[in-house]
């Protein structure tokens, strides 16, 4: 029996293993939202609490990093959406993790947080954690067309901020 079975079976260390095993793509995903580490700590929260309670709707171990950032994206627009309205800040996470714990200096991810934050997630998933053309637009709810555009213009703009340094 894989994780993603013992996770559906209602094991909650399999579930923590399978988020262990993609915890720094899910940390970087939301870290694009947002930069306060108590809003990340919220959204990973709450991803988590809601991903716990619908795992049977994953269909496959080979999927669950799209299917989980799925969520987290849709969990990271609602908070957004909900700061834009109600401006006060965001109520406190329980502390997750710190960025430090996550935080790699490599050239890649410095160019990619200095991208127009428009391309900046697309630029992430394709460049950084690997994901296809085909499974960022899903992701993005935006059009494979418009999904090769962002890319196309964040390559263009990290070469320029890697060669124009």
């Amino acid at each position: 029996m894989n994780l993603l079975d013992k996770a559906k079976s209602g094991d909650k260390s399999a579930f923590e293993e399978l988020i262990l095993n993609n915890q720094y793509a899910i940390y970087k995903t939301a870290r694009v939202f947002f930069q306060e580490e108590s809003e990340i700590n919220l959204a990973l929260e709450r991803t988590f609490f809601v991903s716990y309670r619908e795992i049977k709707s994953c269909k496959n171990e080979d999927t669950f990093l799209i299917w989980i950032l799925n969520q987290l994206i849709l969990t990271c627009d609602a908070l957004e959406e909900s700061k834009a309205k109600n401006p006060i800040a965001l109520p406190p996470a329980t502390p997750y993790t710190s960025y430090e714990n996550y935080k790699e200096n490599s050239l890649v991810e410095q160019c990619i947080s200095r991208l127009e934050i428009e391309i900046r997630l697309a630029a992430l998933l394709y460049f950084y954690i690997g994901l296809n053309e085909k499974e960022i637009s899903k992701l993005l709810r935006i059009s494979e067309h418009e999904t090769k555009k962002k890319i196309e213009k964040a390559r263009t703009e990290l070469n320029s901020i890697l060669f124009n340094q």
